[in-house]
C-alpha cells in the first residue's frame, strides 16, 4: 500500500518531540507497505530552519527509509500565536506544492493540528487523474481548544473560518481517526460525523524504546538526583500546558528536602518558568531542557513520578497526553493533574497512578507527599501501568490495526464503481451530492436515453451508456449506482433491475445533511444539501429526503417515498411506500400519509391520508385518486 502522510510537525530523525507518526512510518515501512510524508522544514524543539533546507520551497529527503517532503515554513512560527497562525497557512501553501509531486498515494492520512493540513490532504486525495480515499485525522480538537483557553474569541472571522475548515474536512474525508474516546463523541454531537464514519487510535507507547530500567542510572548521576524523590514532568512548556502549577506545588513542598521536581522540554513559557522559579528561590525545581528522544527512556526511569498536567480548562477533559504512556511503558507511577478521560484511563481503567485538580497546588502537593511517603503504593501503580499498556496500548499494534483500518476501511469499499443512474434534472443534484460526500470511484452518468457515449454530459462529467451497458460492465466488476430518478415508480423499477444485476444500491448523504446517528437510512436512499433526519428516524429504501426537509424523529418513512424540498412531518409520522410530499408541504405530528398518495405544494395535512390519494391546501383535503392507483 502506498500511503501519504500530511503532518506538519513531523520530527527530524532523533528530535524531541510526540515521534508517534515517525514510529508509524518506520513500523508501515518495516510491514512492507510504501510510505511518504509531507512536513515541515522547521525544527519546531529549536524554532530554527537546518541550513540544508533554508530557501527552499519544497525538497525531498530520505529519513530512516521514509521519503519525506520538506516544506518551507515562515520563520513568523516563533512570534506568539499570530505568529504561529502565519506559519500554519504558509506551511498549507508549501505543501500543497509538495502533495503534487509526491507521487500517486493508494490513501492519504492528513493529522490535525494544524487544522489546515486537511488542505494538502485533500490535493494529494484529489488533484490527480485517479482520486483516492483520504483520512482526516484528530489529534485535538480544533478550533475549540483555541477558544476555550482564551487564544481565539468564538466570534472573531478567523474562529470561524476555522470552524468550517473543521465542518469540510470532517465531511470531505473518506474516514476520521481520533485520539480519544471524548473527541468521537465531541465530532458526533456537533453533528461533524457519523458514529460508523470515526475509528479510535490512540496515542500508545513505543514498548521497543520504553521500557523499565534501573533507577540508579546515568540521568539521575549527571543531574545530581541523589537519592531524592523525583517527580519529573516531561513535555511543552506552553500556556496551555500550566507548568506553573508545579512552581507553586514545589513552593508547597520546602519543607521536604527529599522531593525534587523536574521538568524535561522545552516551549513559549520556559524562560519565564525558570525565571519565575528564580525569583522565588525554589530550589526543589529543576529545569532540564529539551532531551533527544533516545535519553528520554533513561530520564523516564530515573524518575520516581512521571507529571502530567494541564489547564483546568473543559477541553482537556477530551485528551490523552503523550507522556502518560511513556511513562506506564516505564513502570512509573503517574501524577496526573488532567481531569476527563485522561483520568478514566490511568486512575480508573490502569490504576496507575493519583490524581490532583488542575492548577490546584494543595492537591498537587498532597499527591506528591502521598507518593513519596508510600513508595511501594508508587512501585505497584507502575507495574499496573506496564501491564496496561502491554495489553492496551502498543503502539506496534496500534499501527497494524491502522493499517487494518486503511485496508479494510478506506481501500476496500463495497464497489469499484459507482455511477449516478439518472441524467436528468433530479441527476444532476444526486451527482452533486456525490461529489460533496467524496463517495469513491464515481465514474460518471448512466441513462436509459443514452444512445451513445457521451464525455461531457451533464456537470461535465461523462455519460457512458444506458442500463444494458451497465447489466454487462457488472459482470466484470462491482458497480454501485445512486438512483437519479424522481418519478418514484421509475427509480423502483430501477432500483428492482439494479439488485437484479448484482449492483449495489449506494446512499450518498450530503456533508452539510443532519442525520442522526440512530436514524435508519436504507439502502438507495439520498439525503440532499441542509435537510435534516432526527433520532430514531426510519427510511426504507430508495427515499429522496430533499433539500431543507425534515424528517423528524421516530418517523417510518416507506420505500421509495420523496419529500419535496422543504417539506417537513411531525414527530412520530407515518409516511407509506411511493407517497410524495410536494414543495414545502407540512404533515403534522402521529399522521399518516397512506402509500402512494401525493400531498401538494404548501399542504398541510392535519389527518390521516389514505392510500393512492391527491391533497391539496390549508389544511389538506383530499381532491382526487391517484391516476394510477390500483382499482
Amino acid at each position: 500500500m502506498k500511503i501519504l502522510v500530511v503532518h506538519q510537525h513531523y520530527l527530524f530523525p532523533g528530535a524531541p518531540g510526540g515521534s508517534r507518526f515517525n514510529e508509524l512510518a518506520r513500523l508501515w515501512r518495516e510491514a512492507g507497505h510504501q510510505v511518504t510524508v509531507i512536513a515541515g522544514s522547521l525544527n519546531y524543539n529549536t524554532g530554527e530552519t537546518p541550513a540544508a533546507l533554508r530557501g527552499k520551497w519544497v525538497a525531498r529527503q530520505e529519513e530512516g527509509g521514509v521519503t519525506v517532503w520538506r516544506c518551507h515554513v515562515p520563520s513568523s512560527y516563533g512570534a506568539g500565536y499570530w505568529g504561529r497562525m502565519w506559519a500554519f497557512f504558509g506551511f498549507t501553501l508549501s505543501a500543497s506544492t509538495a502533495a503534487l509531486r509526491a507521487g500517486q498515494p493508494e490513501v492519504v492520512v492528513a493529522t490535525s493540528p494544524p487544522l489546515v493540513a486537511a488542505l494538502p490532504g485533500w490535493l494529494a486525495a484529489r488533484l490527480r487523474w485517479r482520486r483516492v480515499p483520504w483520512v482526516f485525522e484528530v489529534r485535538d480538537l480544533w478550533p475549540e481548544s483555541a477558544v476555550t483557553t482564551g487564544v481565539l474569541s468564538e466570534r472573531s472571522p478567523l474562529t470561524k473560518l476555522l470552524y468550517a475548515l473543521e465542518r469540510w474536512a470532517c465531511g470531505s474525508a473518506q474516514l476520521i481517526n481520533v485520539l480519544t474516546p471524548a473527541f468521537r463523541d465531541d465530532l458526533v454531537r456537533r453533528g461533524l460525523a457519523l458514529p460508523a464514519k470515526i475509528v479510535l487510535i490512540p496515542n500508545g507507547a513505543d514498548l521497543d524504546h520504553f521500557q523499565p530500567g534501573p533507577r540508579d542510572n546515568d540521568v539521575r548521576r549527571e543531574q545530581a538526583w541523589g537519592d531524592r524523590f523525583v517527580v519529573m514532568y516531561a513535555g511543552a512548556h506552553g500556556r496551555a500546558n500550566a507548568v506553573g502549577q508545579l512552581l507553586d506545588a514545589a513552593e508547597l513542598l520546602r519543607d521536604r528536602a527529599d522531593i525534587l521536581i523536574a521538568t524535561v522540554g522545552d516551549g513559549p513559557q520556559r524562560v519565564e518558568l525558570e525565571q519565575r522559579a528564580r525569583a522565588r528561590g525554589l530550589t526543589n525545581v529543576m529545569f532540564c531542557g529539551p532531551q533527544a528522544k533516545e535519553r528520554m527512556p533513561a530520564f523516564v526511569n530515573a524518575c520516581d513520578v512521571g507529571a502530567a498536567v494541564l489547564q483546568n480548562n473543559p477541553t482537556f477533559r477530551t485528551v490523552y497526553p503523550n507522556k502518560v504512556f511513556d511513562y506506564m511503558a516505564c513502570e512509573r507511577p503517574t501524577l496526573l493533574a488532567i481531569d476527563g478521560v485522561a483520568r478514566e484511563l490511568v486512575c480508573e481503567q490502569a490504576a496507575a497512578g493519583l490524581f490532583a485538580e488542575p492548577e490546584n497546588a494543595a492537591a498537587l502537593a498532597q499527591a506528591i507527599r502521598q507518593l513519596a511517603d508510600d513508595r511501594a503504593a508508587g512501585l505497584a501503580m507502575g507495574r499496573r501501568g506496564r501491564a496496561w499498556v502491554l495489553a492496551h496500548a502498543s503502539r506496534r499494534a496500534l499501527a497494524t490495526r491502522y493499517l487494518e483500518v486503511l485496508g479494510a476501511g478506506v481501500l476496500n469499499t463495497p464497489w469499484d464503481e459507482l455511477y449516478v443512474y439518472g441524467a436528468g434534472g433530479h441527476g444532476k443534484v444526486v451527482a452533486d451530492v456525490v461529489l460533496r460526500a467524496d463517495l469513491p470511484a464515481f465514474r460518471g452518468f448512466i441513462d436509459d436515453a443514452c444512445a451513445r457515449p457521451q464525455p461531457n454530459g451533464p456537470l461535465g462529467l461523462p455519460l457512458l451508456g444506458s442500463g444494458e451497458w451497465l447489466a454487462e460492465r457488472a459482470r466484470r466488476v462491482r458497480i454501485a449506482v445512486a438512483l437519479g430518478l424522481g418519478d418514484n415508480r421509475l427509480r423502483q423499477r430501477v432500483a428492482q433491475q439494479c439488485v437484479a444485476w448484482g449492483i449495489v444500491l449506494a446512499s450518498p448523504v450530503h456533508p452539510r445533511a443532519a442525520v442522526a446517528p440512530s436514524a435508519r437510512l436504507g439502502a438507495g436512499t439520498v439525503i440532499m444539501a441542509g435537510a435534516a433526519v432526527n433520532p430514531d428516524a426510519a427510511l426504507g429504501e430508495g427515499v429522496i429526503i430533499n433539500t431543507g426537509a425534515v424528517v423528524e424523529h421516530d418517523n417510518e418513512i416507506g420505500d421509495y417515498a420523496h419529500l419535496s424540498a422543504n417539506a417537513a412531518t411531525g414527530g412520530q409520522v407515518r409516511i407509506g411506500a411511493l407517497a410524495q410530499l410536494g414543495l414545502g408541504a407540512v404533515v403534522l405530528p402521529r399522521l399518516s400519509v397512506g402509500c402512494g398518495s401525493i400531498v401538494g405544494a404548501g399542504a398541510v395535512v392535519i389527518d390521516d391520508l389514505p392510500e393512492h390519494v391527491v391533497a391539496v391546501g390549508v389544511p389538506a383535503r383530499i381532491l382526487r385518486r391517484c391516476p394510477d392507483a390500483p382499482p
